[in-house]
């Protein structure tokens, strides 16, 4: 019977952090089609063909985010180990955890608990790590997410400035104007969105560097 591995903390919070990027990204997609450009569409040509560029980007987004969560990042292969002659740090690469010898570029991931081929760095967003096989799909997700966090930026700014003035102006906070609500979450989801908008350029910049470049995250921080 084979040995069930132990269920590592750090994967069960991964499903929560999995969770709050989804809601994130439902609450931002919410306020930009549903609150602010669908009820524009009808009468509206270009929010009706802004809403279906909107649309196709954000399911790029969901489908790389998909990609990069479930797919393997990549296992040492069958029968991996060294030939007598080989160069002897090729030996020392030995995991004591996963009982296998280890190709260079393969490391340890203690939260999945298992080797990774080519680990870049395991990430808690996506509660996976980004190896071998599902490097292309992160990197991918990082592109369609800068995209449409920018999209939404630009074509959300009118309406986020408006709702700055509606609640300085009517200080709306406390006079239960019918309108509250649809400010409310221009204001949160603009400000989520900004957010998000700032760390992915800079973290896309330094992945697409070291793609560039051939390194990973883990040689790159020992270097």
């Amino acid at each position: 019977m084979p040995r069930r591995l132990p269920v590592r903390p750090a994967k069960v919070l991964g499903n929560f952090f999995v969770l709050v990027a989804l809601s994130m990204m439902a609450f931002i997609y919410y306020m930009f089609v549903f609150v602010l450009w669908a009820p524009r569409a009808e009468k509206d040509s270009f929010a009706f063909g802004l809403l279906i560029c909107y649309n196709v980007i954000f399911l790029m987004v969901f489908w790389s985010f998909l990609q990069t969560m479930t797919t393997d990042p990549g296992q040492v292969p069958v029968f991996w180990g060294f030939h007598l002659g080989d160069n002897e740090n090729k030996r020392k690469r030995y995991c004591l955890m996963c009982n296998v010898f280890k190709p260079e570029r393969c490391h340890h991931c203690s939260a999945c608990n298992r080797c990774v081929l080519n680990m870049d760095h395991h990430c808690p967003w996506i509660n996976n790590c980004v190896g071998f096989w599902n490097r292309k799909y992160f990197l991918l997700l990082l592109i369609y997410v800068l995209i449409i966090t920018y999209t939404t930026f630009f074509f959300a700014m009118n309406d986020f400035v408006e709702t700055i003035k509606f609640m300085y102006k009517y200080k709306a906070f406390t006079n239960g104007d019918p309108a509250l609500k649809n400010h409310v979450i221009i204001l949160f989801a603009y400000f989520f969105n900004f957010g998000v908008a700032f760390l992915m350029t800079g973290f896309l910049k330094f992945h697409l560097k070291l793609a560039s470049e051939n390194k990973t995250t883990i040689e790159n921080l020992d270097k």
